[in-house]
């Protein structure tokens, strides 16, 4: 029986960007870098339905290191960002 408390453990690389997040023992979420530091992907454990499965978001960015697109892989919805001097606009 759950008492409705749950364990969390984070896990870090060489260069402190979290790498893993670990609830009750279990891997819930996983975090990839490019070698700028730019976070690339991310997969995370979601409910659909009472049905555990994965989900990944891939990150693109420019030469200028700013966001330029995400793809999420249970929809395969893909968004593209705009920067604008700092500010970043949804166009889709």
């Amino acid at each position: 029986m759950n008492d409705g408390t749950d364990s969390f453990t984070y896990s870090y690389n060489q260069f402190n960007f979290l790498t893993e997040i670990r609830k009750n023992g279990t891997v819930d979420s996983t975090f990839l870098y490019d070698a700028r530091g730019n976070q690339i992907s991310e997969t995370t454990k979601k409910d659909f339905g009472g049905t555990l499965k994965d989900v990944t978001s891939n990150y693109t960015y420019d030469t200028g290191n700013r966001m330029i697109g995400t793809t999420i892989s249970a929809t395969g919805e893909t968004t593209q960002n705009i920067s604008n001097h700092s500010k970043v606009m949804d166009s889709g």
